[in-house]
């Protein structure tokens, strides 16, 4: 009887915290293109001092694009309640960046690491962070070069994604923020 009542007690715990869940965008670390405590400090600790976004990490071993690229079936494997997907992948055959605006984003880290030490590749990772978030959002390149991760040229070439900020222009950012909000994928503060 005890252990029913466990089981019953459990479940509804279950049941409560998925019902609590909240929107979220999942971060996906495919076949360990990004060392898992990089990645995992990038997403959670960096990425939403920059934009509050509420960011799960997760790691997989594949993508299937052609699956992913079906708005009819949207990617459920890391739950209901991923509204929104960027994918890190480090492959020759992918190119810098693909996009479905408003569902997903499959982010090239491949050859990050050139040139580069610890710091600078941290940098690196954290800036196709914020830029994967844009694109998973719709939001692509802007002319305001230098002071916004999503300045025009900054996208594929070491020299452009080093020549850029670690941040977002007031030309991203607020419209950004709206859209996330829209969809409750904004972590609230808590003022404790």
């Amino acid at each position: 009887m005890k252990k029913l009542l466990a089981i019953a007690v459990l479940a509804a715990a279950s049941v409560a915290a998925a019902a609590e869940e909240k929107p979220f965008v999942a971060f996906v670390n495919v076949g360990g293109a990004v060392k898992a405590d990089l990645f995992a400090s990038c997403a959670t600790n960096f990425v939403p001092g920059v934009m509050p976004a509420r960011i799960r990490t997760f790691g997989t071993e594949k993508v299937d694009v052609a699956s992913i690229m079906n708005p009819a079936t949207p990617d459920r494997r890391f739950g209901e309640h991923a509204k929104l997907h960027v994918y890190f992948v480090s492959d020759k055959t992918f190119p810098p960046q693909l996009t479905a605006p408003g569902m997903w984003a499959v982010i090239n880290v491949r050859n990050l690491d050139k040139e580069a030490d610890a710091e600078k590749y941290r940098t690196r990772i954290e800036k196709m962070m914020l830029k994967g978030l844009a694109f998973a959002c719709g939001f692509g390149a802007n002319q305001d070069i230098g002071r916004c991760v999503m300045g025009a040229g900054s996208f594929s070439t070491l020299r452009g994604i080093d020549g850029t900020s670690a941040s977002y222009s007031p030309f991203v950012a607020f419209p950004l923020m709206d859209f996330l909000s829209a969809r409750n994928l904004i972590e609230e503060p808590t003022f404790e």
